[in-house]
Order: structure tokens, then sequence, then C-alpha cells
């Protein structure tokens, strides 16, 4: 183990989300997450090729990023002691940072080296308060393993404070998992013989590695073989255990999951440009895209929507990058589209930023029932892995009900209105929370009038009033107006797109007019 010297540390919620929403890749691109949609950055002082690697702090401000050989601050300069970095800016994937358990200060940087060296694997620490704050590289190319193929991917122990980096050596089945404890890092991996054998040279080792944003599965491209394989992982041991995998017709290079881990996407990036959606409980491989220049790297953003590089050979750059804007549907259903971002004075190459997975894993909820009057259910859109729940409704007026402890509360509101309704999970005493908005919606008011008798008049138009996804009077008449011609109580139901239902009713009396003849019929 090489214990780490912590200066100034200081604790934070490990469960914080928006480490991952600052992005700098390709030549000179970069992205900004902190709105909840990408805003586009032109600040950055990066070109490279295939992997990279940034960080931002809890609240989404940038602290550094790097191509595997140089770092560069948050003022977009070179970190002190920042170059000379043992990855490589054509690696796949270059490097990682990784946060040091319980400090907001002290970082490390695993960088992975080009495939046509001899696989070295090195870590870096950083130490963020250096340099008026801009940070400094204190350790730098500590060497960990030679043999280590182009991909590397990081995501939390079981515990939620320590983290799990993983890496696939060549020329065999091995997959290494190192942990990085608030001491260090762990320089004893857990090894995993697993799956098909990895290739030997250059092309061979190309391709990402990938966790899914839950930790439970670990998928691997294999430019070489023409494969994309899935493992599932132990996030308290370290163990990769083989589950399946996948041939394709030309060279794979990215894959990605989506945010529920329910499917795995794959690029195939030579000839074909294509991109394929497998389905991870039934084991099935779709194309869902063939695009117009090759798809490279995949990375799940903030958003839930997967960002796909986009390049051509030799060396041609893309000023778009792909978004899969739907990653959890099934099929055509994922919707991706080809040119979906412009960004602007920067653009892609085979690369995108390598982050820990589980900065993407959602703590958000689902709800559903949202008209006044009735009860809103709510559920933990991910629950695995947490202990307990606090909910706070932002309900006052409700007294004790406006708060519970369970984790699928049902809250009735008090009034229509919008509520910042409030969840914070727990996972091994650690807490996380998050925030959405729910809208309680008023009833539909309809009104037929008042009670009539009327005298004279043979018929009646009743008008239960526009903009309604359902109708419904007493007879079962289903439009929004009927004709009343005979004495009775009329009533209609209302329902509107949201499912809030409204009711009236009026009783008519029809009277003939005075002195109207009575004709008898024999």
């Amino acid at each position: 183990m090489f214990f780490l010297t912590l200066i100034s540390v200081t604790s934070f919620s490990v469960f914080a989300q928006k480490e991952g929403n600052i992005w700098y890749f390709g030549d000179y691109g970069g992205l900004d997450f902190n709105s909840g949609t990408p805003a586009v950055l032109e600040n950055g002082q990066m070109s490279c090729f295939e992997g990279v690697a940034s960080i931002a702090d809890p609240d989404g401000n940038l602290l550094f990023y790097t191509n595997g050989m140089t770092v560069y601050n948050k003022n977009h300069q070179v970190m002190q002691n920042g170059t000379g970095l043992l990855g490589h800016t054509s690696s796949t994937q270059s490097g990682v940072i990784v946060p040091l358990p319980l400090s907001s200060t002290q970082f490390v940087i695993f960088t992975v080296d080009y495939a046509s060296n001899d696989g070295k694997l090195h870590y870096s620490t950083v130490d963020i308060t250096l340099a008026g704050g801009l940070g400094a590289v204190v350790n730098k190319n500590i060497f960990i393993q030679t043999n280590s193929a182009e991909k590397i991917s990081a995501v939390r122990h079981q515990n939620q404070q320590d983290i799990w980096v993983v890496i696939h050596e060549r020329a065999n089945n091995v997959y290494k998992s190192y942990l990085v404890t608030s001491a260090g890092v762990l320089m004893t991996p857990v090894v995993s013989s697993t799956g098909p054998v990895l290739g030997s040279g250059a092309v061979g080792v190309q391709g990402c590695l990938k966790f899914s944003a839950d930790g439970n599965r670990l998928a691997m491209a294999t430019y070489g073989s023409l494969r994309v394989d899935v493992s599932t992982f132990n996030k308290a041991t370290g163990a990769v255990t083989y589950s399946f995998g996948f041939n394709y017709p030309e060279q794979t290079y990215g894959v990605e999951f989506s945010a529920d881990g329910q499917f795995l996407y794959a690029t195939v990036s030579y000839n074909l440009k294509q991109i394929y959606q497998i389905n991870i409980q039934q084991h099935t491989n779709v194309l869902i895209a063939n695009t117009a220049m090759a798809p490279g790297g995949l990375q799940l953003a903030p958003d839930g929507k997967i960002y796909v590089a986009r390049y051509d050979r030799p060396n041609i750059s893309s000023k778009y990058l792909g978004i899969i804007n739907n990653p959890e549907v099934a099929g055509a259903g994922c919707n991706y589209v080809d040119q979906g971002l412009y960004l602007g004075a920067g653009a892609s190459f085979m690369g995108l930023p390598t982050f820990i997975q589980s900065y993407f894993f959602p703590r958000s909820f689902n709800y559903t029932g949202v008209c006044y009057g009735s009860p809103t259910s709510f559920t933990i859109a991910n629950p695995t892995g947490i202990d307990s729940a606090h909910w706070n409704f932002d309900d006052p007026a409700s007294g004790s009900n406006n708060f519970a402890r369970v984790m699928a509360p049902f809250h009735l509101f008090t009034a229509p209105g919008s509520y910042n309704v409030q969840l914070t999970v727990y996972d091994n005493g650690i807490g996380a929370t998050s925030v959405q908005m729910v809208e309680i919606l008023a009833l539909p008011v309809v009104n037929l009038g008042n009670d009539q008798t009327l005298c004279g008049v043979p018929q009646l138009v009743l008008d239960a009033g526009p903009g309604y996804a359902e109708y419904e009077w007493s007879n079962g008449w289903p439009g929004r107006y009927f004709t009343a011609v005979n004495t009775g109580t009329y009533a209609v139901t209302v329902t509107t797109s949201a499912g809030c239902i409204g009711n009236d009713q009026i009783s008519l009396v029809f009277w003939p007019a005075p002195g109207a003849k009575l004709i008898k019929h024999n």
C-alpha cells in the first residue's frame, strides 16, 4: 500500500453527483451540464485524439482535467508539476481521476500508456490546495504494473466510500481491481481470470472498459477481437465474473450502459460506422443506427443521455457529438441523433472523458397521482444499496404528515400548487439529497348551470366545457355536449389528460307551453 500524506483533509458527501458535470475532450471541446442541459465550453486548452479525464467539485465547479500526459487546472493553465505523466493521448482510456476517499483536497490520477508501449499503469497525486488553490501534482508516475491494455474504469465500493479502479491485462483474460481508500492506493489487486483472452498487439488491446452506473456490471469492447463482453462485478470484493458477449462485423470501440443498467450500447468504428443496443436481461443485440462518421467513445451524462464521439480516419474531427436521447428505451425508441450537439469552436475526436461511473447513478424519485384530493405515491428510482430514506414534501400545512421515513410513501397534499419535494437516501450512514418539483393540479370545474324548469322549450343543449381528455354523461354519452329532451337529472364526469376528475349535475323539468293542446290518439 502507498500511503498519502493528507493536508487539510475535510469530509464531504461521497454521494455528491456533480463531479462529472464538466467535460473537456477532443480538439478543444467542452461541455458544462450544471444547468441540466449541456452548455458548450470553448475555453479548454487540450487537443487529444482519444482518452481524457476531468473532474469538478461537488458543486460542479471545474477542478482540473488531463489527457494522461499533461494536467490542466481550473484556469486552463498547465498545473504546477503537471507535465510528463506517463499516459498517452492515443490510449483509448488514458486515465481516470479518483478523489481520495474522505478528502476534498486530494486526488489520484491513474494513467494508462499507449498500446505500442509495454502497457505501464501508473498513478500520480494532486493536492488541490497548492499553488493558490489551483492545485499541483505532488507525487508523479508511481509505478503499479506493466502489461495493461488501454482500458480503465472506476466505481464506488459497496461501502460507498472507497473506489475500485479496474483494468484488463493484454494477452490473457485477467481483470485486476485496485482499491483506493482514505490511506491511498492498495497495490495488491483483486485478480479475476474470466472471459475471453485479450489480444496482445496494439490493435488487440484497444477499446473501452466501462462500469454500469450502479457498479454491478462491467462491459469491455475489444477492437482487435471485434467483440463486446459483459461481466458482473462484486462491489464488496472486487471480483469480476464473465457473463456473455457478442461478435461484431468490424472493430468495436466504445461501450456505455443506460443509467438503469438495462441496456448496453456499443460502437463499431471502422468502415461500417454503427451503434448497437444490447439488452442485458435478454442477451439480445440489435443495430440502432448507421452513422455518417465513425462513432467512437460513449459516455453517460448527468442528463441521463449518452453522448457519442464522432470522427473519421485518419484524424478528421467532427463539429458534432451524437446523442442517444432515451437510452432506457428499447430499439429505435432510444432516439439516436447523429448530429445531436454542435460543439462551437471545439470538435470531437474518438474519445470522451472517463469518470467514476457512480457519478451518473440517479438517486431521484418517481411519483404518480398529481390530482388534488387524491394521495400522491412516491418511489425511489434506484433503491439499490439504500438503507433508509427521509422525505420532506414541502407541505407544512400537513403537519407531521409533511415528513416520511419509508421507502415508498404516500402523501395527500393540502392544496393545489408546486411543491419542492426533497428525498434524502442513506447508504451506510452516508446521505445524498435530491429535489424535484411536484405539481399538484386543481380538479377540473364543470358547471352545467343551475337547475331549471323549462316551459315550452323542447330541448336544452348542455355543455361540459372544452379541453378535457374524456367526457362521460350519465347515459354513457362520450361527448362534450348533450341534448336533454326529458325531465330528469343529467350528470357528467370529465377527465383531464393528467387523470384528474371533475363532475357536475343538473335537474331539468320540461313543461309544455301554456295553452298547448294535447292530442289523444285512438
